[in-house]
């Protein structure tokens, strides 16, 4: 997402999925033109909010050891699992995350589960 100056107007512009959309209104790239809008421009602000999106996730497991994970929010759990396994020289395959009786599943997203920057969740071996 990113908002340009063009004359006197300003313009939102959001990207994805080889999509552009200026104002809520899908552009095709012909169109796109015409706003005389660059297209590193506009790949630019992609990259700028891909980078907003890492969070640290804050992993306890309740035998003293805190671990710390930088990850990005479209990661999903097993992903999350991997950072923590490097970290703490356990096996992914054996580490279960989870929130009270909620055990998380490797598939899912962070996003999709709502885990924020901060966050702290429950760190298991099995």
């Amino acid at each position: 997402m990113g908002v340009f100056r063009l004359g006197n107007r300003w313009y939102d512009v959001y990207t994805g999925e080889g999509i552009l959309v200026l104002n809520g209104k899908e552009l095709s790239r012909a169109r796109v033109s015409q706003f005389h809008l660059p297209p590193s421009l506009i790949i630019e602000s992609v990259a700028a909010e891909e980078e907003e999106k890492m969070i640290e996730v804050v992993l306890n497991d309740r035998l003293g050891k805190k671990v710390r994970v930088k990850c990005n929010d479209d990661d999903t759990i097993g992903d999350l699992k991997k950072l923590v396994a490097a970290q703490t020289g356990t096996r992914a395959d054996k580490i279960r995350i989870q929130k009270w009786y909620n055990v998380y599943k490797d598939h899912i997203t962070l996003k999709d589960y709502e885990i924020h920057d901060g966050m702290g969740l429950e760190l298991y071996y099995n």
